[in-house]
């Protein structure tokens, strides 16, 4: 959405914060329907959310503002030039501290090169257009000083993908947001990604997937549907769910592709959680929706951090790779 004379990228609602607007990755009415920490909590977690402008002038001051936390949390954002890393100049990544952040951000020098580069590797964004980006916190936007103004579509990338699951699609242990297999998979094929990750909470409910289906500006989903969901509810429930998801989407999307993962959890348990996904998806018998085995995306346990569940930073880059086989 454009607020305030940049594009608050993921973001469908803004809400009063406490030192200026929370950012809401899904619309109002959804978020008022999820399961009660996904609405109250998780809904409101900037992850996959960037601030994108184009700079009319030589610097500008972003101001973001984090409520009340712990000062020696980590709390990283990225500066990019289009599709572009900023360099060690801009000290990347910066980290947010509790409070009122006022970021200084200047037009890159060397613009020439930035936009050969861009042409010779093929980038879909344009050099000009600055993007920050959050990590997954509750991070409040302030304003902007300066004369920046949002990017117009052609600055951006054309191909757009939304993504849904849990705290792993959400970008857990992966370090930076450019890390996030979600990010990964965006920067591999030239596309816009929006990252409905909400960790703990992705309960796949009946909102959830018919927002999903109304966002026929995406080329596809990936939906991780069973990490979370799984034995939170009864299983006829969790099939019910499922084959929702299916068919609204595909009602709406005549043609487009869903790819579904059971679970990004690698354990004997999942298996059953496994097994009902893949009878939904049998029984719903559609060439546009595809079954994703998520043993095949992590390959093993090697890809799994100490706490067991999520997977490392290498292990999003295995996910990323994997997944690319089957979507690129």
């Amino acid at each position: 959405m454009v607020f305030e004379n940049v594009e608050l990228f993921n973001i469908d609602h803004v809400a009063d914060g406490e030192y200026g607007k929370r950012m809401v990755r899904v619309p109002e009415d959804v978020r008022l329907s999820l399961n009660p920490r996904a609405r109250d909590v998780s809904s409101y977690f900037t992850t996959g959310v960037e601030i994108r402008f184009v700079m009319n002038c030589d610097s500008a001051i972003l101001k973001l503002a984090l409520p009340e936390t712990d000062e020696n949390k980590f709390f990283p954002i990225q500066l990019f030039y289009g599709g572009i890393q900023a360099g060690w100049t801009w000290l990347d990544p910066v980290n947010l501290h509790s409070g009122l952040n006022k970021i200084v951000i200047n037009k890159p020098k060397m613009s020439d090169r930035l936009v050969e580069k861009t042409k010779e590797d093929g980038y879909a964004f344009d050099c000009n257009v600055m993007r920050v980006l959050l990590s997954s916190f509750n991070v409040e936007f302030v304003g902007i000083e300066g004369d920046v103004r949002p990017p117009s579509s052609d600055e951006t990338p054309k191909k757009k993908i939304l993504f849904y699951g849990s705290s792993i699609t959400h970008g857990s242990l992966a370090m930076l947001p450019s890390n996030y297999f979600v990010s990964l998979v965006g920067d591999a094929l030239n596309a816009d990604v929006y990252n409905k990750g909400f960790p703990g909470t992705c309960h796949v409910e009946y909102a959830m997937s018919d927002y999903i289906a109304s966002r026929s500006d995406c080329d596809f989903v990936v939906a991780e549907v069973g990490t979370n969901v799984y034995r939170a509810i009864s299983d006829d429930e969790f099939e019910k769910r499922i084959m929702y998801l299916i068919k609204t989407y595909t009602d709406a999307n005549p043609g487009k592709k869903l790819y579904i993962i059971d679970n990004l959890i690698l354990n004997d348990r999942n298996e059953e959680c496994r097994e009902l996904v893949r009878k939904c998806i049998n029984n719903a018998n559609l060439c546009s929706v595809t079954y994703i085995n998520g043993w095949d995306l992590l390959e093993s346990r090697r890809s799994v951090a100490a706490d067991f569940t999520h997977p490392t930073a290498i292990g999003h880059m295995r996910i990323a790779n994997n997944l690319l086989k089957i979507i690129g």
